[in-house]
């Protein structure tokens, strides 16, 4: 395969659409419908059936308990509630679905098994890592399911209890996009004006329709005008408003680089997304960034254009010029500029900041940092920014780095220098290949682009898990591989596919080392292989 059709592979998984759906895009009306169409195909048949099942839990759960529901059948709490017939009229919710719920996490429900403080002498852990990659897959499905997931899992402080109606607030207002789609756009062109009419025409944002969370942001504080006086729809606005509302009472947090956060600064318009979460019981604080996502129909070209284009600007930037000491060397220009989106070393430094108040300079609560795709690459820089602030003196108390599917971030420079931070501080930094994963072979497609990996590999396959020295050679590059969970299908039939958290599992219950799943510290047991 040329260097040429690779790129444009792993460009396309990226993503998160077909190679040949991405070679046919254009920015002609007619390629914008057939991917329009696509993006249709591809809004799950998998998230109906578990919205219809969900459902019929649920008034199951109302004679018996919520337990059943949530526990036992894996239906998050954030899962939209059906409507009544009423001003939303939500004809079919296709609203955004967990991709791994709680019965099917490591301890199969919501016991957070993650081991606090592994043994050193381990490589990794493998139980941590199927929770990390967990959390890398649910990050995808936006902060309305994802922060009341966390809450499932013991996530979070009395201020965050809010997310759980917060998620079903956000979810009937996507809902109400989705079955009002073409309208909604028509209005859209119209201005802001027309589409707050609109809205009020159809009676939407009638308290009535919403729970607590929502319920004054509709009545009082939308206007259908994002702060650049353009149009914004009920769901994105409301989205932006609950991004705006975190303070440092919270112990779950979203960031999104995008000028109505909370940077308070013009930023490009990427999309680059992470939250942020501390455990009420345990001592951990997960740093989680978000992959590549397809467009919303809504802003087809512009976010595919912007995604893609950080992926693929491959040339390297000086880390000096963004607050690393001398000695770190280059990284991939793209990838700097989407953290700096979120983590401004000329300003705020946003998300460090708050990493270090979730952890209140405790020695004892660790930090976990990961991502899948090029949310694994934003976790290797923002962990390469944190070691370099920690050989500086600075105490965020780091305890491992875990990525799955990243692509290369740095040239030689950076990789050594990286491994020798986390040497000196015993921070184990591991990634994780799935078999034939077109993506972990990028941007270093040649020699002279002097891309390279950091840390140890966990290479993962159909015949199970191996930590080799080195990558085996790309011998297909099957985009299939990139995918994070790896799990089709409605919940009482799921068949597990070619994905890293499907296989992280089958090793798992196929029995490993036990140095990779023990845990030392007293009540920190990983559980059997399941």
């Amino acid at each position: 395969m040329s260097a040429r059709s690779q790129l444009k592979r792993s460009a396309a998984a990226l993503a998160g659409i077909a190679p040949d759906e991405w070679a046919r895009q254009s920015g002609t009306e007619r390629s914008t419908r057939a991917t329009r169409e696509v993006l249709r195909t591809l809004t799950s048949r998998r998230a109906r059936l578990l919205n219809a099942e969900c459902k019929i839990m649920r008034r199951l759960a109302s004679a018996f308990s919520v337990v059943l529901a949530q526990g036992l059948f894996g239906c998050s709490a954030a899962i939209p509630e059906e409507t009544s017939e009423g001003a939303l009229e939500v004809t079919e919710p296709q609203s955004d679905a967990l991709k791994i719920h709680l019965s099917e996490s490591p301890s199969q429900g919501p016991h957070f098994t993650f081991c606090s403080a592994p043994s050193p002498d381990a490589p990794l852990h493998l139980t941590n890592a199927a929770w990390l990659a967990l959390a890398s897959a649910n990050q995808y499905s936006h902060l309305g399911y994802f922060a009341p997931h966390l809450l499932d899992l013991g996530f979070g402080s009395p201020a965050d209890s809010l997310w759980a109606q917060c998620g079903r607030d956000l979810g009937r207002a996507r809902d109400f996009e989705v079955s009002h789609k073409e309208e909604l756009h028509a209005k859209e062109k119209e201005g802001p004006e027309a589409l707050l009419k609109f809205m009020r025409h159809r009676d939407v944002m009638s308290p009535e329709n919403f729970g607590v969370c929502a319920r004054d942001f509709f009545e009082n504080k939308y206007t259908a005008r994002d702060d650049d006086g353009h149009p914004e729809l009920p769901a994105a606005a409301f989205k932006n408003y609950l991004l705006r509302q975190t303070d440092d009472t919270n112990w779950i947090q979203f960031f999104s680089a995008k000028p109505y956060t909370l940077l308070e600064r013009a930023m490009n318009r990427g999309s680059t997304q992470v939250a942020i979460a501390r455990h009420s019981t345990e001592p951990v604080v997960l740093v989680v960034f978000r992959g590549t996502e397809p467009p919303s129909a809504s802003d087809l070209q512009a976010r595919d254009l912007i995604d893609i284009f950080k992926d693929l600007d491959i040339f390297k930037s000086k880390l000096t010029n963004y607050g690393f000491s001398e000695g770190w060397g280059y990284a991939h220009r793209g990838f700097v500029t989407a953290l700096q989106s979120v983590d401004d070393t000329e300003s705020t430094n946003l998300l460090s900041n708050k990493i270090r108040q979730l952890t209140g300079g405790d020695p004892k609560i660790g930090v976990w940092i990961t991502g899948h795709s090029l949310g694994g690459a934003l976790a290797t820089l923002m962990t390469a920014r944190l070691l370099d602030r920690m050989d500086r003196g600075e105490a965020f108390n780091l305890r491992g780095l875990y990525t799955f599917g990243s692509p290369m971030v740095g040239n030689s420079e950076f990789r050594d220098s990286m491994t020798a931070a986390a040497r000196r501080h015993e921070v184990p930094l591991v990634r994780f290949r799935n078999d034939q994963d077109a993506v972990t072979g990028i941007p270093g497609v040649m020699a002279f682009l002097n891309y390279h990996h950091v840390g140890r590999l966990a290479l993962l396959g159909p015949n199970g898990f191996a930590t080799p020295d080195s990558d085996p050679d790309l011998v297909d590059d099957r985009v299939s591989d990139h995918d994070i969970a790896g799990l089709l299908g409605p919940f009482h039939s799921r068949t597990r596919t070619s994905g890293y958290y499907s296989r992280i599992l089958a090793a798992l219950e196929k029995g490993t080392p036990p140095a990779l799943t023990a845990c030392p510290t007293p009540g920190g047991d990983a559980p059997p292989a399941r």
